[in-house]
């Protein structure tokens, strides 16, 4: 069965970036995987957590995780798209290639927020270290997308009148 990765931030484009992934799988006949990568640094190091709290911390954001993958899970068995709820710790742009290589991904369906150069400069893009070693065609969708001008809570409204 074909398979479509689709790495999630939570973002207001994660919206049109599932909705992308779905429609191109109910066409195609293909899974969804939903992929959030849980940063290990923002775990430890962000939240100034001990190593002793580091197991209680780690589960709050898996339970936080899977609590905000379940309504794309509902969306695309909405529309009859067999999807799986994944998420792991580590590294966002390695992790997604990992996982496209593990997965033998048809595509891979990400947002793109459309940072400026300077940012990306500094901090980097993870959809620029995908598609720069993507093992798979790469589908971005582009910042100025409905749902991401809309905002994220204006687009769970607009998502949950279809």
């Amino acid at each position: 069965m074909k398979t479509i990765l689709v790495p999630l931030d939570f973002s207001a484009i994660s919206e049109e970036a599932v909705d992308t992934a779905i429609s191109l799988a109910a066409d195609i006949h293909a899974q969804v995987v939903l992929l959030h990568v849980i940063h290990e640094e923002l775990v430890y190091n962000g939240l100034g957590v001990t190593l002793a709290q580091y197991a209680e911390v780690s589960k709050t954001v898996e339970t936080k995780t899977d609590e905000a993958l379940a309504p794309f899970l509902r969306r695309a068995a909405e529309r009859g798209v067999h999807a799986l709820p994944h998420r792991m710790q580590g590294m966002p742009v390695s992790r997604i290639l990992d996982e496209a290589r593990q997965l033998d991904a048809s595509f891979i369906v990400m947002g793109s927020h459309g940072h400026g150069a300077l940012y990306e400069l500094f901090i980097g893009s993870t959809a620029l270290g995908v598609l720069k070693n993507a093992p798979c065609p790469l589908i971005l969708v582009p910042p100025n997308s409905a749902h991401a001008k809309a905002g994220a809570p204006e687009a769970e409204q607009s998502v949950s009148a279809k």
